[in-house]
């Protein structure tokens, strides 16, 4: 067999080769997705944020407010001072985070992620952690330190 030949058979069969490659790319990406992260649970606290106000404060401005005391609240959960407000939070959690400052920082913005809901006042703080009770544990330390000390 020539060349040619060789091409000509491959562009016969192109449509096949592509749905396999396809096929066996999906897999892999699927597999390592799977298997390649640790398993860990999830732990959300919704908070409305509420600011005193007076009375002439229309609606509007009083949600816009709130919002935008969310986000700062959001900002605040990821700082170092904060994860040591929450480790001394009244809850059993365990540290497991490294000792040094820069990956214990990298480490917590993993473990917490927060999220304001638009035009609501509302804070989701979720907890990621390998075992359900410590997620359950930082979940409601962050809350805590959220109601009281903010």
């Amino acid at each position: 067999m020539t060349f040619y030949q060789y091409i000509k058979i491959v562009k016969a069969k192109l449509p096949v080769i592509l749905v396999v490659i396809l096929s066996v790319l999906i897999l892999t990406v699927g597999a390592t997705l799977v298997f390649g992260q640790p398993f860990k649970y999830r732990s959300t606290v919704q908070l409305l944020v509420v600011q005193k106000q007076s009375p002439a404060v229309d609606a509007y401005t009083a949600i816009r407010s709130a919002e935008k005391m969310a986000d700062n609240l959001s900002a605040v959960v990821s700082t170092s001072s904060f994860l040591g407000r929450t480790l001394e939070a009244p809850y059993q959690t365990i540290d497991t985070l490294p000792s040094d400052p820069v990956k214990r920082k990298k480490a917590w913005e993993k473990t917490v992620e927060t999220r304001v809901v638009p035009e609501t006042g509302i804070l989701e703080v979720s907890v990621y952690h390998p075992s359900r009770n410590q997620a359950v544990a930082y979940a409601q330390a962050v809350a805590w330190v959220l109601v009281n000390q903010s």
